[in-house]
C-alpha cells in the first residue's frame, strides 16, 4: 500500500502555487500589451487560454481566471 504522499509522486501529481501563478500570469500580460490596449477585459479569453497551456491541471482554472482579471485591471490602470 502505498501513502497518497507516494501516490501523487508516483502519479507525477503538480500542483502550482498562487504566488507561481502569478509569475507567470505577469509574464505573459506585460508580453501581451497590444491585445489588453485593444481588447481591453475582452482580452481575458486568449490570455486565459495562454496561461492554460502552462498551468492545466497544476491549478484550478477559477483561481487562474481571478487571478487573470485582477492583473489585466492592473495594466488598463497603467496604460491610463
Amino acid at each position: 500500500n502505498l501513502t497518497i504522499a507516494q501516490l501523487i509522486e508516483k502519479l507525477h501529481f503538480e500542483t502550482l502555487s498562487v504566488e507561481d501563478l502569478k509569475i507567470i500570469i505577469n509574464e505573459i500580460v506585460n508580453k501581451s500589451s497590444k491585445i489588453i490596449k485593444e481588447r481591453e477585459m475582452r482580452s481575458i479569453g486568449p490570455l486565459m487560454g495562454e496561461v492554460m497551456e502552462k498551468v492545466r491541471g497544476k491549478i484550478d482554472g477559477e483561481i487562474v481566471s481571478k487571478e487573470l482579471k485582477i492583473q489585466i485591471s492592473n495594466k488598463l490602470k497603467e496604460m491610463k
